[in-house]
This record gives C-alpha cells, sequence and structure tokens, in this order.
C-alpha cells in the first residue's frame, strides 16, 4: 500500500463509469488538441498574413473562414463543455469523489476561459465583420480587426495552456479520477 486512501466501489457499474470517464478525457485530449493546433496555426503564420492584408481582402477571408470554422468548432466546444461538466457530476454520483489532479482543474479552467472570451469578445467582432460589404468595409476596419487580434492572443495562451495542463497530466501519472 502506499498510504493513499483507495474509494470504495459502491456498485458494479463503477468499473464502466471509469472506462467511460477515460473516454471522456480522451476526448477532452482530443478536443482541446483541435483547439490549440487553431491557435498554433495563427501564431506561427497566419496572425502575420490578416495583419499585412488590405482592407478588402481581409474583409473577405475573414467572412469565408467565419463560414466553414463555424459549425465544426462550435460542435467541439458544446461537447467539450458537456464533458467539462461530465466528469465532476458521474464521479460525485459514482464513487463519492471529485477529480483530484489539478492539472485537470486547471485545463478545464482554461477551457471555461478561452470559451467566455470567445463568446465575449471573437464572435461579436466576427458578427460585425459579417455584416460588412466586402467592396466597401468601413473606414475603422483595421480597429475590428486590432481587437479581434487582441482577444485572439489570450485565446491562444489558454488553448496552449490548457493542451500543455492535459498532457502534464497524462506525463505525471496520477490519476485525474480516484
Amino acid at each position: 500500500m502506499d498510504g493513499r486512501l483507495r474509494p470504495v466501489i459502491l456498485s458494479p457499474q463503477v468499473p464502466q463509469i471509469m472506462m467511460f470517464l477515460k473516454f471522456v478525457l480522451l476526448y477532452q485530449l482530443i478536443g482541446f488538441g483541435i483547439i490549440a493546433g487553431q491557435a498554433f496555426y495563427y501564431l506561427v503564420c497566419f496572425t502575420n498574413v490578416l495583419r499585412d492584408l488590405p482592407a478588402r481582402e481581409y474583409t473577405l477571408m475573414r467572412q469565408t473562414i467565419d463560414r466553414h470554422i463555424g459549425k465544426p468548432f462550435r460542435f467541439i466546444y458544446v461537447t467539450m463543455l458537456l464533458s467539462c461538466l461530465l466528469v465532476p457530476v458521474l464521479l460525485v454520483s459514482s464513487i463519492g469523489h471529485e477529480p483530484r489532479n489539478w492539472w485537470w482543474y486547471a485545463a478545464m479552467l482554461c477551457f471555461f476561459a478561452d470559451f467566455l472570451l470567445a463568446l465575449k469578445g471573437n464572435n461579436p467582432i466576427n458578427k460585425i465583420i459579417a455584416g460588412w460589404q466586402v467592396d466597401s468595409p468601413p473606414a475603422n476596419w483595421s480597429d475590428y480587426r486590432t481587437r479581434w487580434a487582441q482577444f485572439f492572443a489570450y485565446r491562444q495562451v489558454l488553448a496552449i495552456g490548457g493542451l500543455f495542463c492535459l498532457i502534464m497530466l497524462l506525463l505525471t501519472r496520477v490519476s485525474v479520477f480516484p
């Protein structure tokens, strides 16, 4: 014995719940990987591309990207949100414990902060940009570009940080579940 308390198995379903929770954690890792992958892509090259584009091309590119990226990322964010809520509920209801690993909590905090910044920062700007006429964007279009990029920069840090936390969770070999 290593001195740690072992959970008491309350029902025969607990092993199945624990296996399901491991799949949820795998999904969270994949979901964060996709979110952080977009952040890496923007960080490495795409931010500079958007910054160098003239008004018409910037507007056209943003509108095109937003039209195609919305549905897949909405699905990822909604299912990630559900998985973040599902883990503690299943653990507490099945064995009476919440997740015990701080890496998991840090990753979920990064996810929630990224989600809120997307909802309150980038998405309202995306909606404004979607309403622009491609051939005649407003005179202050670069102010919107700058604000959008600032919100996204914060989100990049959160997405990459959240992925880092989930990877650290796996590398520490300390179970997120009791």
